[in-house]
């Protein structure tokens, strides 16, 4: 974008590199969670899962600690 010292090709470079930065953690989110729910094997120093006993398999819905806290309660 310097090297050309055009404005329309330095705001189509500031525009892929705010795509790119509110893109990047939404599609490792995604990529994570669809790797944890296939069952990929993580990394082997993996020290704690989240997720663990929080995924209903039938119904494909996650229980949060609130949720489980107003289950509780109940």
């Amino acid at each position: 974008a310097v090297y050309f010292s055009e404005t329309a090709v330095t705001t189509k470079l500031l525009a892929i590199i705010l795509f790119l930065l509110l893109t990047a953690p939404v599609a490792a989110h995604m990529i994570g969670r669809a790797a944890h729910f296939t069952g990929n094997k993580r990394w082997k120093h993996t020290l704690f899962d989240d997720l663990e006993g929080k995924y209903n398999d039938v119904t494909h819905e996650l229980s949060s600690e609130a949720t489980e806290e107003k289950d509780k309660n109940v």
